[in-house]
């Protein structure tokens, strides 16, 4: 799993990475690390799994936010 890839988009939808951090139950210098590939090649199970559910969080907030006319 590339979880650089899932945080670099989770930071894109507007989160901070403060909250990101709050979240996911890790430090914000972790995101940080994490962000510029320095950290979070391997995550434990339990962080992956937040990472995962952060970033489907993301995506179904941004498809509720599309409109149709």
């Amino acid at each position: 799993m590339d979880w650089q890839k899932l945080l670099k988009e989770i930071y894109a939808s507007g989160l901070t990475q403060k909250e990101m951090a709050q979240k996911i139950g890790v430090s914000q210098p972790w995101i940080n690390a994490a962000l510029q590939g320095t950290r979070g090649k391997k995550v434990s199970f339990d962080i992956g799994m937040a990472i995962k559910s952060l970033h489907e969080a993301v995506k179904v907030k941004k498809i509720d936010q599309i409109t149709y006319k």
